[in-house]
Formats: C-alpha cells, structure tokens, sequence
C-alpha cells in the first residue's frame, strides 16, 4: 500500500486487483491465461491514466 501513501485517490479495490493478478502471474503454477493478462492489461491502463 505506499503507492496509496503517494496517491491517496486512487481506489483501493484497483490497487488490491492489481496486486493479486501480479501474484498470480509469479507464484502460481497455474498457466496465467489470456483473459487473465488482457484484465491486468486493462487494470494497468486504468492506473496509468489516473
């Protein structure tokens, strides 16, 4: 949580969907599916453009 230190605005639900897809694409032995990186793909769009 310090990028919400430095961005308060920012919606805790993103922040907290960005985190698990990115521990689900390093730590799980599951393949990360398309549809999996086109939702994180999307996810990071909306973060940058905040």
């Amino acid at each position: 949580m310090r990028v919400r230190h430095k961005m308060p605005s920012l919606p805790v639900p993103l922040i907290q969907r960005i985190a698990y897809m990115h521990e689900a694409a390093r730590f799980r032995p599951q393949k990360f599916e398309l549809k999996h990186l086109m939702e994180l793909r999307s996810l990071l769009n909306q973060f940058v453009k905040m």
